[in-house]
């Protein structure tokens, strides 16, 4: 017997829908929803560092965490299988929300998106100019091939197609905390907390939740490989 754990073979879009309704929609065990619950805890332990968190109720955090969820599990995607099938799980991801009338979860989902490009340039252009040049030309190249690709496989030139080009060369942004500081930055404005008021110990708090969502993600994709 080899040594080695034989990964699952899974439909991507059945391991994406499952994914997003049993882990991030539903919250469900055993057919008892704790979505709600599960989002007071984020805020109580959110309240031990930040008391003027108090004022937003857990619908309100579930509002913004939810679309930050999904664009972290779209960044682990790429990163995981960089190449292999990102318009396919960007383009179904968009198709699945509107399915479950949540068109408001994939429109709120753009300004994470946008926050990933960001700094993924912040970190090229940090690279210095001969660097930081390269990568930029490989970008373009890059986003250029999905959008042939994506013709080739007769899907509409949207926001489904361009979110996937802003996730490009983002690993090492990643990886390197630019992307992990500006979400957290953003996530603090968006709660409408006043960032001097944000105590190391509070940003500490939404950086594992961030790293939870994006492990969790990652994790669950280590285990498959998904059918051509």
């Amino acid at each position: 017997m080899s040594i080695f754990k034989l990964k699952k073979e899974v439909n991507l879009e059945s391991f994406c829908r499952d994914y997003y309704e049993i882990t991030i929609m539903d919250l469900s065990i055993h057919g008892i929803d704790i979505g709600e619950s599960y989002f007071d805890n984020v805020k109580s332990s959110l309240l031990e560092t930040e008391e003027i968190i108090s004022n937003i109720t857990s619908n309100t955090l579930a509002s913004e965490i939810t679309p930050l969820w999904f664009e972290l599990f779209a960044l682990a995607w790429m990163h995981k299988f960089p190449g292999k099938f990102d318009l396919n799980q960007s383009v179904f991801t968009k198709r699945y929300l509107h399915e479950k009338q949540r068109d408001d979860i994939w429109a709120n989902m753009e300004v994470y998106n946008n926050a990933v490009d960001g700094a993924t340039l912040d970190w090229l252009f940090n690279l210095g100019t001969v660097n930081s040049n390269f990568w930029l030309r490989a970008r373009e190249e890059l986003a250029a091939s999905n959008i042939r690709e994506a013709k080739k496989m007769n899907f509409k030139i949207d926001e489904s197609i361009h979110r996937v080009n802003k996730r490009l060369c983002s690993e090492n942004a990643w990886n390197e905390k630019y992307i992990l500081n500006i979400l957290i930055r953003l996530l603090i404005e968006k709660l409408n907390i006043i960032p001097v008021e944000s105590n190391q110990e509070s940003i500490d708090h939404f950086s594992e939740i961030i790293n939870k969502f994006y492990d969790g993600a990652l994790k669950s994709m280590e285990e498959i490989k998904i059918k051509k």
